[in-house]
């Protein structure tokens, strides 16, 4: 299992199986993996939302949900266990530049938890990691549809 979705379970999640797996035991593979301790695993903030997923190259999707954010700012203040040292975070920038090669960026994360701004690339995904950020745009289809996207990309979106 790669990949993970949301449930409409809060306790549980679903991987592309359609299985449904207990959040509480994802976060136990998560501590076991990195070791220390992690957080919830979505922690919703006003500007944006963290997903991690189960991906040999990421750790998880930030997804923005503003489209007038200054975008490095906010990016500057997410502080990650520093046990992600190393690893890569994907940034979903659909509902800030569209649905096209510019939609995902990622970053490096230093010793101290925080992305190494400087490191950013624009990341070509596989359809099962888009699949996935689609979905957690999905639980926000309030913002989608009051977004700067086209009609077109909307229902690309919430389909």
């Amino acid at each position: 299992m790669d990949y993970i979705g949301i449930s409409e379970n809060r306790d549980m999640q679903v991987d592309f199986d359609g299985k449904e797996v207990n959040v509480m035991t994802r976060l136990h593979n998560i501590k076991e993996r990195y070791g220390g301790t992690f957080g919830k695993e979505m922690i919703n903030m006003e500007k944006y939302l963290f997903h991690s997923i189960m991906n040999s190259k990421y750790i998880g999707i930030v997804t923005i949900l503003d489209y007038e954010i200054r975008l490095n700012t906010y990016l500057s203040e997410l502080v990650f266990p520093s046990c992600f040292k190393g690893e890569k975070v994907l940034v979903d920038l659909a509902l800030k530049s569209g649905l096209d090669e510019y939609r995902f960026v990622s970053f490096d994360v230093d010793d101290s938890g925080k992305l190494i701004l400087n490191t950013n690339s624009y990341a070509t995904v596989s359809k099962e990691i888009e699949k996935v950020a689609n979905c957690f745009l999905q639980q926000r289809s309030d913002i989608v549809n009051n977004s700067i996207l086209t009609d077109a990309q909307k229902r690309e979106i919430l389909i």
